[in-house]
């Protein structure tokens, strides 16, 4: 039987898991570098609010994009016109 090459959504899940589990791991052994390196790491709850604010700006850029390629294509129906009422 011939081999696939997998996917990239799988490949990207692979990558996921396996950088996942090392953090894992490494959270297990507690190697003194490691620690050292987690105090200079900012709070978590600055890095979830910058997670946050990337991925409003993402979505923004990217739904900017989207109207600009759709145009005036599309007319938005109004209110009486989306039931069939006039």
């Amino acid at each position: 039987m011939a081999e696939r090459k997998p996917c990239e959504t799988c490949m990207r899940l692979r990558a996921f898991l396996f950088i996942g589990l090392a953090l894992v791991v490494l959270i297990g052994l507690k190697p003194a570098g490691i620690v050292r390196l987690a105090g200079y790491l900012p709070d978590a709850s600055v890095v979830a609010s910058l997670m946050m604010f990337v991925g409003a700006g993402i979505f923004a850029v990217r739904y900017a994009r989207y109207i600009k390629e759709e145009g005036t294509e599309r007319e938005i129906p109004r209110s009486g016109q989306a039931q069939g009422r006039r």
